[in-house]
């Protein structure tokens, strides 16, 4: 496993740097967040100072982690150490005649990145609050509290409700342009057969419905997540190309009493296993993201904490 630390350089207007990979290098022609490897003796913080000095000409002086990312390419492994940097000193500048663009983050999943990059993507553009719905009697009682977890900060909703398939279709159309109107996701979680009569939103899977993939379903314009409780459903995940995953139980719950906990240390290391954000799920409230983000998960996803007036 080769380690490598990345700079994601954002400015203000959110635009990220990029820089090409020249014509000597592995994955010639694509485009990356620029960093390099980890030499021997130092630290992540240490070689990513260096990496952008050496490269971009900058002194990066105010910057905190956003994801790791183990991948396995056919010819080698790495470990993408990933960090936002949102402070430097100098002029951004091509230091070793390579390409180098500004690039808006909308603009991102247009771009020709190495496999290992689109776990950085989804980290960059990805909330920290991920809505899941809870009990409703009707239409407009979805729609309020689904306002209302917008309101307190969800940039993804996910419809998890037992209605028929036409009521189900009904309630997601009605939800989208209320959860366009917040910049966020609206997430489906049913088949993929009634993901499909309405694709203009993302879709989520459960473990259940995971273990029968092979192969991603959907394109890589859909956002498509996976509920995980191990590692063997979090490698299941992998393999069938979601963009992230929600890892439960993390702390006990009131609605499943007799379902053991992973508890904190435990979810660290599943984590780590992850090439792809993870979040939180699981006996949690808002207040717990600052720990969840310490411990590396993308952030919090929950219904009790956002499904009420």
């Amino acid at each position: 496993m080769i380690d490598v630390v990345v700079g994601v350089i954002r400015d203000a207007e959110g635009r990220v740097l990029l820089t090409q990979r020249q014509q000597h290098q592995d994955f010639a022609q694509c485009w990356e967040f620029p960093g390099g490897k980890i030499e021997p003796g130092e630290t992540a913080e240490q070689a990513l100072r260096r990496e952008l000095r050496e490269e971009v000409s900058i002194e990066a002086t105010c910057y905190t982690p956003l994801i790791d990312v183990p991948w396995h390419y056919a010819h080698k492994s790495v470990c993408l150490r990933v960090y936002l940097v949102s402070g430097w000193q100098g002029v951004p500048a091509a230091a070793e005649g390579q390409q180098m663009r500004w690039v808006p983050m909308a603009n991102l999943a247009q771009m020709d990145f190495p496999a290992a990059n689109r776990g950085i993507i989804h980290a960059l553009t990805l909330s920290d609050y991920y809505a899941i719905t809870g009990d409703f009697t009707g239409l407009d009682a979805l729609l309020h509290k689904a306002t209302c977890a917008l309101e307190r900060g969800a940039g993804a909703l996910q419809l998890r409700a037992r209605l028929s398939d036409k009521a189900y279709i009904d309630a997601a159309k009605a939800l989208l342009p209320l959860v366009r109107a917040h910049n966020a996701r609206l997430i489906l979680n049913t088949s993929f057969e009634l993901w499909q009569a309405c694709p203009e939103a993302d879709w989520h899977v459960t473990s259940d419905r995971l273990a029968s993939l092979t192969a991603r379903p959907v394109p890589l314009t859909t956002l498509f997540t996976a509920s995980v409780h191990n590692k063997t459903q979090l490698q299941q995940a992998v393999a069938a190309g979601v963009d992230a995953v929600l890892l439960s139980p993390v702390l006990p719950t009131l609605s499943h009493p007799d379902e053991p906990a992973l508890g904190w240390d435990v979810a660290q290391t599943l984590i780590a296993m992850s090439p792809v954000p993870v979040y939180a799920l699981g006996g949690l409230a808002i207040s717990d993201l600052a720990k969840a983000k310490a411990m590396g998960f993308q952030g919090i996803a929950a219904i009790g904490a956002f499904w009420h007036d």
